[in-house]
């Protein structure tokens, strides 16, 4: 009961430096016992408070507990949550600690779990990943080489920032090796797609646009999200010409990539869809249409059009939607 009093009163001094951060000795002071706490709950909390009152002076207290609970055993920071919080800390305020991100990106956590164990420590190792990335670390295409085909996808979708972030040739190739190689999670691969076009636009176009085609509809549409994201002025017309190959399904999926494009032809073509298309690609088009929506000539034109339609996928939409 002691114990879980002395918690609640740090939780308590944690929650009034955010209300009303007092001077920076006394914040320093509040953060470094609340580190020392042995209960992840408490030292994650600590974490949040740090970035938010951007308290730098508490790198060093930051790098202890993270060397502290390195060395305890799994029960003491369950899912590894608090050690991932303290990287993440040190990452957004900027304070390269290499030795401490170092530790997080070999650490592998072993928890039982139905009818064994798991490694926990995926999330911690891509964010380490992240933040050695972000301070510049000099062999870090080596390192992100080989968290990107990391046994965890928390540790591969942190590589993947990790690698549009570092916006270099080397991480094109590594994105398009990834993308050749796939993943058993659905999302990967339409991330290196976005990341791809992030890192370099006018390289990446073409290398994207072929992934419309794949067999598996979710690396297709990722391809389309990311090609609409980037606003190329190709993306709509690209888009437009896959929507002509496309089955109604597929069209479905290619109604928010086009908004995403947030042109003129995309607004006029979807409209057309709105109008024209079968009921389930009509909606789909409604919904993506409500990118237009702040723009009060834009909102009225929809509204008109989707009133007309008459057809209860549309009607449902558009009160989910727009009401």
């Amino acid at each position: 009961m002691a114990k879980s009093h002395r918690y609640a009163r740090v939780f308590q001094q944690l929650a009034q430096l955010e209300a009303e951060p007092p001077n920076r000795e006394k914040i320093q002071e509040t953060l470094a016992a609340a580190l020392a706490c042995p209960d992840p709950r408490v030292i994650t909390k600590a974490c949040d408070a740090a970035v938010a009152l951007q308290a730098r002076e508490c790198a060093d207290a930051l790098a202890r507990a993270y060397a502290r609970l390195h060395e305890a055993p799994a029960e003491d920071d369950p899912g590894c949550l608090a050690k991932e919080a303290i990287v993440r800390a040190l990452a957004h305020l900027d304070c390269y600690a290499e030795n401490v991100f170092l530790k997080a990106l070999a650490h592998v956590q072993m928890e039982p779990t139905w009818g064994g164990k798991v490694d926990t420590a995926g999330g911690l190792r891509g964010q380490a990943g992240h933040a050695l990335a972000k301070g510049g670390y000099v062999n870090i295409h080596f390192v992100l080489a080989a968290l990107v085909v990391d046994p965890q996808p928390a540790a591969r979708r942190m590589a993947i920032l990790a690698l549009a972030f570092t916006a270099t040739e080397s991480a094109e190739l590594i994105l398009r090796l990834k993308v050749h190689a796939g993943d058993s999670e659905p999302d990967i691969v339409p991330a290196c797609l976005a990341a791809l076009m992030e890192v370099n636009q006018a390289r990446s176009f073409a290398f994207v646009r072929d992934w419309l085609e794949s067999a598996s509809e979710d690396i297709a549409e990722g391809a389309a999200l990311a090609l609409g994201e980037s606003r190329h002025p190709e993306a709509f017309e690209t888009l437009r010409e896959a929507w002509e190959r496309a089955d109604g399904m597929f069209r479905e999926r290619l109604c928010t990539p086009m908004a995403l494009t947030r042109s003129k032809e995309a607004f006029d073509f979807l409209l057309t869809a709105l109008r024209e298309a079968p009921p389930a690609v009509a909606a789909k088009a409604l919904e993506a249409l409500a990118i237009f929506a702040p723009r009060p000539e834009h909102r009225a034109l929809i509204e008109r059009t989707a009133i007309k339609r008459r057809e209860p996928f549309v009607t449902a939409a558009y009160r989910e939607h727009f009401e």
